[in-house]
C-alpha cells in the first residue's frame, strides 16, 4: 500500500510540475510576444470601481483607448490597490496591446508576470523524480 502511495504521489508530482512548467513557457512566450510586437497607445480611463469580493476588494478600472487601425475599445481591467487610488477618472493611461492578438492588453509602461509557477513546476517535478529514484533506488527496504 506504501509502495503504491508513493507511485501515485511521484507520478503525480511531475504531470504537475509539467503543467505548471508548461504554463510558465506560455507566459513568457506572451511576454516576449508583448516586448516585440506591442504596440503603445493612449488610453482614458471612463470609470473606477471598487467591488467588494468577500472579505477583499477587487478594484477596476475601465479604459477606453483606440488602436493605430482607429478601432476603439473599451476594456475593464483590474488593478491593486495603489494604482486604483492613483488613478483619475478622464485621465490618461498607456496602453500596451499586440495588434494581431486583440486579446492581449495591458495598462501602464511596465507590464510583467508571475513566474512563481514555472519555479514550482521545476521544483514539483525535480521532487517528483527524486521520490520515483529513491524508491527504485531503495525497493528493498520497503
Amino acid at each position: 500500500m506504501r509502495k503504491t502511495f508513493l507511485i501515485i504521489s511521484a507520478i503525480l508530482l511531475i504531470i504537475l510540475g509539467i503543467l505548471f512548467i508548461i504554463a510558465g513557457v506560455a507566459n513568457e512566450q506572451k511576454l516576449n510576444q508583448f516586448k516585440n510586437q506591442g504596440v503603445f497607445t493612449q488610453g482614458i480611463v471612463t470609470e473606477k470601481k471598487a467591488v467588494h469580493s468577500g472579505e477583499t476588494f477587487q478594484y477596476q478600472l475601465e479604459v477606453n483607448y483606440i488602436t493605430k487601425q482607429g478601432i476603439e475599445h473599451n476594456r475593464i481591467f483590474y488593478v491593486d490597490e495603489d494604482d486604483f487610488q492613483h488613478a483619475e477618472v478622464m485621465e490618461n493611461i498607456p496602453v500596451i496591446y499586440v495588434p494581431e492578438k486583440p486579446e492581449w492588453v495591458v495598462i501602464g509602461e511596465n507590464f510583467s508576470y508571475d513566474r512563481r509557477p514555472f519555479y514550482l513546476g521545476i521544483v514539483s517535478f525535480l521532487f517528483g523524480l527524486l521520490i520515483l529514484f529513491w524508491y527504485f533506488l531503495l525497493k528493498d527496504f520497503f
